[in-house]
């Protein structure tokens, strides 16, 4: 279950305006939402301590424009996860399948 929902999941927040909390390596979203400014990805094995630090640092510099943090988390899910913007992509490759 857990497979399938983080994926839905990290989309609907992102598409809310909502930034993430993540360990890195979780797929490709642990290194989007570490370029995009999106969210906290924690380091894998971080203690609490290391964690809180992470997620106060985010908070303190996203604080004073907490607009343009949601807007960026909105246009990132439009971008990158929306299955709109890959259809041109998908098209092509069908395309190119076919024509072999």
């Amino acid at each position: 279950m857990n497979e399938i929902s983080s994926p839905l999941k990290f989309g609907e927040y992102l598409a809310c305006g909502v930034p993430v909390i993540m360990s890195e390596g979780v797929g490709d979203f642990s290194q989007l939402a570490h370029r995009e400014g999106i969210g906290v990805v924690v380091p894998h094995g971080a203690s609490v301590e290391e964690t809180a630090r992470c997620v106060a640092d985010f908070v303190a510099a996203h604080r004073c424009d907490s607009d343009a943090l949601r807007s960026r988390a909105r246009r990132t899910a439009v971008e990158h996860l929306n299955y709109a913007s890959h259809v041109p992509a998908l098209a092509a490759c069908s395309d190119r399948l076919l024509a072999q």
